[in-house]
């Protein structure tokens, strides 16, 4: 096993595999994206339009939700052609490629959301 693969025992190895850096930055900004998005429909639901004012300037990756819902889409279409071609190598790797250039691609992946 290689100790880079593992997080914390990457940290200490000073391996950084910067595809694996970017898909859990593209993961953890899309929990947050989704929360404030579930926040979002909470308020507008109640008709308090101040308070989604007030949130939509505290939380900046309220601007990122549309873009996220895209990039998901793609992924998740990416993520089912995997499953039907799990036997063939080349046109998996090749899915992997594309799933990793779009996670890199998005604006949010180098965002510093909610730090």
């Amino acid at each position: 096993m290689n100790p880079g693969a593992v997080p914390i025992t990457g940290r200490f190895y000073g391996e950084v595999d910067r595809d694996r850096v970017d898909t859990s930055r593209y993961y953890e900004a899309g929990k947050k994206i989704k929360q404030a998005e579930s926040s979002l429909k909470a308020m507008k639901k109640t008709g308090d339009d101040a308070a989604m004012d007030k949130f939509e300037d505290a939380h900046p990756e309220v601007r990122l939700i549309r873009e996220y819902n895209k990039v998901s889409r793609s992924v998740s279409k990416l993520n089912a052609e995997a499953v039907q071609t799990i036997r063939n190598p080349a046109e998996l790797k090749q899915i992997d490629a594309d799933r990793l250039e779009l996670m890199q691609g998005s604006e949010f992946v180098g965002a510093r959301i909610g730090r």
